[in-house]
């Protein structure tokens, strides 16, 4: 690890919460590897489509660790525990809770501002948060979900989001979801009227 990459993770840290200081860290962690880069996933991913109207403290990955990653990340100060690597000094946290994408699973370059980052599709965040909502019954993931789709409607790929759905046994939560869109299309729903929708059962 070059002295230079350590001082650039450490200006990096003193960023201001955000999509900006999410994607630079991301990019950075990225950067660690030679080939084949892990994919930023989870609610980091949801906070680079939706531009800061939701916000994650931890960065998730699907990727592998290898043996030259891990020398890289300890020489940053980042300690192993488990599946996750965390800095103390700003406060960084990585996880990698899969070793790549599932099936049928795709990334894609995201811009913030002048940096980028390898990330989910937004269809594939999407369906992950329509997951939570209705099989863990997750009334927050309900409402990221709407937040999404407000923030990324016109980078969705209707005939993949409903094959996506479908693969994960969302097709149903999908529904509800775009029928919660239509029928506020030309209105913003309050916050609280956002938050009873998604207390509803799917």
């Amino acid at each position: 690890m070059s002295a230079d990459r350590t001082a650039d993770l450490d200006r990096l840290v003193l960023l201001p919460e955000g999509p900006a200081r999410t994607a630079a860290l991301a990019s950075w962690i990225q950067d660690l590897y030679d080939a084949d880069p892990p994919v930023l996933v989870g609610g980091a991913a949801v906070e680079l489509y939706c531009g800061g109207a939701y916000v994650t403290g931890d960065l998730d990955f699907a990727g592998n660790v290898s043996s030259a990653v891990a020398k890289r990340l300890l020489d940053a100060g980042f300690v192993q525990v488990g599946r996750h690597w965390v800095r103390e000094a700003g406060q960084v946290f990585v996880e990698f809770p899969g070793s790549g994408l599932a099936d049928g699973e795709r990334a894609v370059a995201v811009q913030v501002e002048g940096v980028e980052v390898l990330v989910l599709s937004p269809e594939d965040v999407l369906v992950d948060r329509l997951a939570a909502w209705q099989f863990w019954r997750s009334p927050l993931d309900g409402v990221v979900s709407f937040r999404l789709v407000q923030s990324v409607v016109s980078q969705l790929d209707p005939q993949r989001l409903n094959e996506a759905a479908a693969r994960r046994g969302v097709s149903r939560a999908l529904d509800r979801l775009s029928e919660f869109v239509k029928a506020h299309v030309d209105s913003e729903p309050s916050s609280e009227k956002i938050e009873q929708w998604a207390k509803q059962p799917v």
